[in-house]
């Protein structure tokens, strides 16, 4: 990979950096980047710099219990505190044009949404926030403008281009949520387009659906890593998945729908009693809910790493590669191709490019741009965010 170009005087920012995140905007819309930090904020910046001068609006959104009648265990009933500061962009360039506040300390990850309308949070404290967005030239914005604030869109709280509002609070983790991954439904999952993936401490991965309106866990992941899995990615498909974990390993999982999942059930159980009225098996409980789809793993990529993972991330579709890259506790970088022929249930892979000394610290964070699959960016112990070049 070419030299990785710096952001650290750009972004100026005084704690860790954990993650970073690219939101879905369209081509012709300015990039807008979401960066989270071990001081407990989300940080919102966007890049002007095909831009000579114009003005842009600087929300801080704080959460305060005390003034709301939320139940957290539900996500329900949640009331926000607003307060605006105006921001003038002088200088071409990325800029922070938005904070998002509320976790009780620091964010270990941040989602997008496909769509660029939802973003998921989540932390040391065991909680995933989910938060509605209003982007330029994304669902729910008008217009192509930055995220300032326009009265006639959205809800309460004022609403507009760059409006966050959160909508739910998960809390079924039993320890810290190191990572959260959006994906797709594929209907197979409620009544909702996205899915949600969490990792945590607790050495387990939940799977997150929407019925009605109400996020629910569907499924529990466990009993493959020996250790705290600290990140999950989605192939651009969607029905594949890889695990990253303290263990050193990559776990690689695949996506079955609902009947792939009750043919299984009913396949493994041909000895024992099975509920008539819906050919389920009461006693299973590690395939989630019947009427939901599954996740299996299906390979194990052992030693990926000599010290623990905390990061990978799979390659966008428009990239045209299907790369995987990881990093961790080593400080280097590994990129990997999935060799020609191998089987989808029992697939292989081989490292393609190692990057040793990628930061001077913990790599914590690496993510693919959605729309240009050479472009790569990581965040590090070092407090620096490198956006790399990657030529096959």
């Amino acid at each position: 990979m070419q030299s990785p170009r710096s952001l650290r005087k750009c972004l100026n920012l005084p704690r860790t950096i954990r993650a970073v995140e690219f939101a879905y905007t369209p081509p012709n819309v300015r990039y807008v980047l979401a960066c989270a930090s071990f001081d407990g904020t989300v940080r919102i910046w966007e890049d002007f710099s095909f831009e000579s001068n114009g003005n842009t609006d600087k929300y801080s959104y704080n959460y305060d219990p005390s003034k709301t009648n939320c139940n957290r265990s539900t996500g329900n009933g949640y009331d926000h505190e607003y307060s605006t500061k105006i921001h003038t962009n002088t200088n071409a360039g990325w800029e922070n044009t938005a904070q998002l506040e509320g976790h009780e300390n620091e964010v270990k990850d941040i989602s997008w949404n496909g769509t660029g309308s939802l973003l998921a949070t989540c932390g040391r404290d065991k909680t995933i926030w989910i938060w509605e967005c209003f982007l330029p030239g994304t669902i729910g914005s008008q217009g192509t403008g930055s995220t300032s604030f326009h009265p006639s869109v959205g809800g309460s709280g004022g609403g507009g281009q760059g409006d966050f509002e959160c909508i739910s609070i998960l809390s079924s983790h039993g320890g810290d949520v190191k990572d959260v991954q959006f994906g797709s439904s594929m209907g197979q999952f409620g009544d909702g387009d996205d899915i949600l993936l969490s990792a945590s401490y607790d050495d387990t991965i939940k799977v997150w659906a929407e019925e009605d309106g109400e996020w629910y866990c569907a499924l529990t992941l466990d009993n493959v890593h020996s250790s705290t899995i600290w990140s999950i990615a989605l192939s651009s498909s969607g029905v594949r998945m890889i695990s990253a974990s303290a263990d050193c390993s990559l776990g690689i999982w695949k996506f079955y729908t609902v009947n792939e999942k009750r043919q299984m059930i009913k396949d493994r159980n041909k000895n024992n009693t099975i509920n008539n009225e819906t050919g389920e098996d009461d006693s299973d409980d590690d395939m989630g809910m019947y009427s939901d789809g599954l996740w299996k793993c299906v390979g194990k990529l052992s030693n990926a790493h000599k010290q623990p993972i905390y990061t990978v991330h799979c390659a966008p579709s428009r990239a045209g590669h299907g790369r995987i890259v990881s990093g961790g506790g080593d400080n280097s970088i590994h990129i990997y191709r999935e060799v020609i022929a191998s089987d989808d249930d029992a697939p292989l892979f081989a490292t393609d490019v190692s990057v040793k000394k990628a930061h001077d610290g913990d790599v914590n964070c690496l993510r693919w741009h959605p729309l240009n699959g050479s472009l790569l960016a990581s965040g590090g112990d070092d407090g620096l965010i490198k956006i790399w070049k990657f030529t096959q």
